[in-house]
């Protein structure tokens, strides 16, 4: 006996399909549309599936390849009143293990069901997952199964979207938490998949204070690509605006130094982030009180633009980043670069000491327009408590200039107008309190 699911929109010929293999002792599911299909194909397991080419809502082969990203092996047959050779070719190409022409004798269609299991390739190796009572978080992320979940003890889901998901887990081996980042299978193609690993690689041999660690990284057998990373406890600098509205300025000034200490080391190694932002940079706090910036997600940037494709609207498309923080050359469709991460960071330092965007607008085109020719308000228009600030917002100016080639050229430039604005900042204080 064998579980087998119906997908198929034409409700006469499901039953007709079902009876049929019920009588030959098949545990038959059965479902109407892809959507449905889908949903039952990501929470359980089937020994066959019987799929329909022409649904309303779905077509049956985009069912098929999103099925194929995390699963090679259950035999898949295909239905279809289509006789064009080019249609089965597609069909085939994509995973299927053969197809049917309507119409057809059911008779027909239990021979290549017997054909099928008798080509069906052999299950991939199962593992045993660590930990206990964490099978609907190894659910969540399709990790039954895999060795990753042998691997680490998946704990709890931290973040969950389009594009991915982020675990917390624990590291048996060094004793301590990662956090493991894993992509959805179905968003990434193989030219992606290839980038992700040569990035991966890369990312990987930086080593640095204020870059999160990235530990391993690979796909799993499901074919989601993941990374496990250093586990930052601490607040991101969303989290901390949130909370206090703004930083005072000598702080900002700090955070931003250590930024732009990290970034001078990956962009030395050849190595851009793309999407700086508030939520990509995390404050480690010590037992003294004070912190250490943690810059998230190097290398999953790129990776995201694929992904970002699948869900985001057409103004979107041509460009990975935040909307707010992006800089104008990637708008007008140029490859981002070091000085592009630099913008970034203008727009978080500006960010940090008012309490407000840099950027505005209502809509996204409104944004982006503001990126490319908006003028940015002052630090002393918008923060008028806080007196005159030349140095600072000279180091705001460079930084956020429209035209790459007149910012500041590196990170390391970046970061020695910072800290001159700090000890300028030192010694104001100093002269103050005499």
């Amino acid at each position: 006996m064998a579980r087998i699911l119906i997908i198929d929109d034409d409700r006469d010929l499901a039953s007709a399909i079902e009876r049929w293999l019920i009588e030959e002792k098949h545990d038959i599911t059965m479902v109407h549309s892809g959507n449905e299909g889908l949903d039952e194909l990501k929470k359980n397991r089937f020994d066959l599936v019987i799929l329909d080419w022409h649904m309303p809502d779905i077509y049956g082969i985009d069912v098929l390849r999103e099925f194929r990203t995390t699963d090679r092996s259950t035999p898949v047959i295909m239905l279809t009143a289509n006789t064009k050779l080019d249609a089965k070719e597609e069909g085939l190409d994509s995973g299927a293990n053969d197809y049917v022409t309507k119409p057809f004798s059911l008779r027909e269609l239990s021979a290549r069901i017997r054909a099928a299991f008798r080509n069906k390739p052999p299950q991939l190796e199962t593992f045993q997952p660590l930990g206990h009572d964490n099978e609907e978080v190894l659910r969540r992320g399709n990790l039954l199964g895999t060795a990753l979940a042998a691997k680490y003890e998946f704990i709890d889901v931290l973040g969950e979207g389009a594009w991915g998901i982020i675990f917390r887990a624990h590291h048996p081996l060094l004793d301590k938490p990662v956090a493991i980042k894993m992509m959805r299978a179905w968003q990434i193609d193989q030219e992606a998949i290839a980038r992700f690993q040569t990035e991966a690689r890369a990312v990987s041999r930086l080593d640095h204070p204020s870059i999160v660690r990235l530990y391993d990284f690979g796909i799993t057998e499901h074919h989601s690509p993941y990374m496990v990373m250093e586990f930052v406890e601490g607040q991101n600098l969303d989290q901390m605006l949130e909370k206090f509205s703004s930083a005072p300025p000598a702080v900002a000034v700090q955070i931003m130094s250590q930024m732009a200490e990290g970034l001078a080391h990956a962009h030395s190694a050849g190595i851009i982030h793309r999407d700086i932002k508030p939520s990509n940079v995390m404050l480690k706090y010590g037992p003294d009180g004070r912190f250490v910036v943690k810059i998230l997600d190097f290398g999953l940037a790129r990776l995201l633009d694929k992904a970002r494709q699948a869900t985001s609207s057409e103004a979107e498309q041509f460009m990975y980043g935040s909307p707010l923080y992006i800089a104008p050359e990637v708008i007008k469709g140029m490859d981002a670069d070091a000085r592009s991460d630099i913008y970034s960071c203008g727009c978080i330092l500006f960010e940090l000491i008012t309490g407000e965007t840099a950027i505005n607008g209502q809509t996204l085109d409104e944004v982006f327009n503001f990126h490319v020719s908006g003028a940015v308000a002052t630090l002393q228009k918008m923060r008028p408590d806080l007196g005159s600030l030349p140095e600072l917002q000279a180091v705001l100016n460079t930084a956020m200039h429209k035209d790459p080639n007149a910012r500041f050229q590196t990170a390391a430039q970046f970061e020695a107008a910072l800290c001159k604005v700090a000890q300028k900042m030192m010694g104001s204080k100093a002269s103050a309190r005499h």
